[in-house]
């Protein structure tokens, strides 16, 4: 979705329509590029409606050909968007477009627990990417990722996940 678009009357009347519908939006994908937009859309958006903000990161610390942004603006657009209790936020999208040959797991840590620590466990879910997870290294990849990116985490707090 083009982020101009979301700022138009008719993106905002569209949204409340979702009214007692107990649907749920799905923001999807949440890049760099977009990640701004959804910090105003949530804001705009009725209490009632669940929003899900798909793919936490494009990161140029991951080596990213898309999307790059800078940890410190990136951090306080999910700060921000982590706010509105209504959203949640799937942790996805990390390696989808990462370059293979760069990234490493201590390049993943900070926007992982940025993201936990924005959300709390109770208002994360996991996201497989899969086949395009492949571009930057693969499903086995991100599951290992992700099991050393929590294994400091309790047993109720990766049941949440």
């Amino acid at each position: 979705m083009p982020g101009d678009m979301s700022q138009t009357q008719i993106f905002r009347d569209n949204i409340k329509r979702l009214t007692g519908t107990e649907l749920t939006y799905v923001f999807c994908p949440i890049n760099c590029r977009l990640l701004p937009t959804l910090s105003i859309i949530a804001p705009r958006s009725p209490l009632f409606l669940t929003i899900v903000a798909c793919q936490i990161s494009n990161s140029s610390a991951l080596g990213h050909r898309l999307w790059a942004m800078g940890y410190g603006l990136w951090a306080t657009n999910i700060s921000e968007i982590a706010k509105r209790q209504n959203v949640i936020v799937k942790i996805s999208g990390v390696i989808a477009y990462a370059d293979p040959d760069i990234w490493a797991l201590q390049d993943l840590r900070p926007y992982f627990d940025h993201t936990v620590l924005a959300f709390g466990h109770q208002r994360i879910m996991w996201g497989n990417d899969s086949p395009v997870c492949n571009l930057g290294g693969g499903l086995e990849t991100w599951v290992a990722a992700t099991h050393a990116s929590t294994n400091t985490w309790s047993e109720t707090e990766r049941s949440l996940f």
